[in-house]
């Protein structure tokens, strides 16, 4: 799989798996590019990562998951925009991402 302008995050284990989409839109491709951003969750089965919870970026050019970070165990999140472009300079914090 290859994602452009994305970036990671992995649980110690490979257990989690998270991926930040910058330029994902949440309209799909049905609507017009708006750069909202996207942060999708994976989980290991045993033979492959299954999606799980999405966050999408709620503002035009916000580029949610431009930065991201994962706990070591894969069960806090966090999340910052590019260039602090959400609502300000700020970071999202989601516990139990799955």
């Amino acid at each position: 799989m290859c994602i452009r302008d994305s970036s990671l995050g992995m649980s110690d284990d490979a257990s989690v798996l998270v991926i930040g989409s910058l330029a994902g839109d949440p309209g799909g491709f049905n609507q017009p590019p708006n750069n909202a951003g996207r942060v999708q969750t994976y989980l290991w089965n045993s033979s492959t990562y299954v999606a799980r919870s999405a966050i999408e970026g709620t503002n035009v050019n916000a580029n949610l998951g431009a930065n991201l970070a994962l706990s070591s165990e894969g069960t806090v999140l966090a999340v910052v925009p590019k260039q602090g472009q959400m609502d300000g300079d700020m970071v999202c914090l989601y516990g139990t991402v799955l």
